[in-house]
């Protein structure tokens, strides 16, 4: 809510957008699921929409966005990780950076919850190489791990630091002094250190 707040206090709410992956995870940040913003088919439900017309209302949803906030990411299988990363280098027409290229921003405390079936971000049992004997959905989930490998930057705040930034900004003295300390300039497939290390610790996604 913070984020949301930052952005909204600043006439720029068109820059970010929340998802998620059940809706009441969405619900609770006033938020979206990544299948219905990003046109990504429910397992075994039939896609409503031809890939054309889903790419075209993908692109138009992107339009003036620069930030795609993902909670609970910790509930994201592999496999889905490449479905919900797939329709944004189409709709950004940028395929040579890990989702499209656009800043992804993913919260969420791994020991919290776990997908109810299928294998987390974090599994060890997925690999990142494409194996041809491999089914489909395996393939897709290997291409998923590799994608999360190219988060490169983790920050994990003090939880007295993040409770004194969250309060600032619901009294609305959130600068951008403060939204630097969760944020940080940082850019996908870039490493960029973030502000004030000793609030955050540095580690790899691939050990996560």
């Amino acid at each position: 809510m913070a984020l949301i707040d930052f952005f909204k206090s600043r006439n720029e709410s068109h820059r970010f957008v929340v998802l998620a992956p059940t809706g009441t995870a969405a619900a609770l940040l006033h938020g979206l699921t990544y299948h219905s913003f990003l046109g990504v088919p429910i397992d075994g439900q039939p896609a409503l929409r031809n890939e054309m017309t889903s790419n075209s209302l993908v692109q138009a949803r992107l339009d003036r966005v620069e930030y795609i906030f993902l909670d609970e990411v910790s509930m994201v299988l592999c496999d889905n990780n490449y479905k919900s990363s797939a329709p944004l280098p189409r709709a950004l027409n940028e395929f040579d950076l890990p989702y499209g290229g656009i800043n992804m921003i993913f919260s969420r405390d791994f020991a919290q919850l776990s997908p109810v079936f299928g294998s987390a971000l974090y599994s060890g049992t997925v690999g990142t190489k494409l194996i041809s004997h491999r089914t489909i959905q395996g393939q897709k989930a290997a291409i998923g791990k590799a994608l999360w490998h190219q988060v490169t930057t983790i920050g994990i705040l003090d939880i007295i630091i993040l409770q004194l930034i969250l309060e600032l900004c619901r009294v609305s003295e959130c600068y951008r002094f403060h939204m630097n300390i969760i944020l940080g300039p940082r850019t996908v497939g870039k490493t960029h250190k973030l502000p004030y290390t000793s609030f955050s610790h540095h580690i790899p996604s691939s050990q996560l």
